[in-house]
């Protein structure tokens, strides 16, 4: 952990640090188990040296990952450590807000209203994303896109081309 954190879980600048790498690499869940809703926070990232230095300031538990590392914290101390950080990032307040006001309920009751959020925060990302590309085919022309394979797409810029990243290579007009 950087040396400017101090490394108490009641310190602000130690709680907006948190907050920050929640709001980055964290992920926020509700699941099913045993027919109740229990909570999940877990934040990965390629730095177990510092998963482990959280994981002795917060609790929780540290796996190994496919090129990472995860520290998860789950049930009541997942939901307390959410009522003790001053989350700011949108989908997480959400997802945060969901989780501490529904934790330990029957999952059958929860479950659509977690089904919900998921849905409204996945259709929020894919506008977002639209709207991104708008604005950058406003900025600085349009794209084409040449997929080399399937996993790493290559970019090349093209005024009034731009392709959308389905498997075939092609181009498509955009009108702004």
């Amino acid at each position: 952990m950087p040396d400017w954190v101090p490394q108490s879980s009641d310190d602000l600048t130690f709680q907006a640090y948190l907050a920050g790498l929640i709001a980055a690499e964290g992920c926020i869940r509700l699941y099913n188990a045993n027919s109740r809703a229990h909570a999940l926070l877990h934040i990965t990232l390629k730095k177990p040296k510092l998963l482990r230095e959280l994981s002795m300031i917060i609790g929780g538990r540290l796996y190994e990952v496919t090129r990472a590392w995860r520290l998860v914290i789950y049930g009541k101390a997942a939901v307390a450590l959410l009522r003790h950080v001053d989350i700011r990032h949108e989908e997480k307040v959400e997802k945060a807000r969901l989780v501490m006001d529904h934790a330990g309920e029957r999952w059958s009751n929860v479950e659509p209203l977690w089904l919900e959020t998921v849905n409204r925060i996945k259709v929020q990302v894919s506008q977002y994303k639209a709207q991104a590309r708008l604005e950058y085919i406003r900025k600085h022309g349009t794209l084409i896109v040449r997929k080399l394979d399937y996993r790493r797409p290559r970019y090349v810029k093209r005024p009034g081309l731009w392709y959308d990243g389905g498997r075939e290579e092609g181009e498509v007009h955009i009108q702004s």
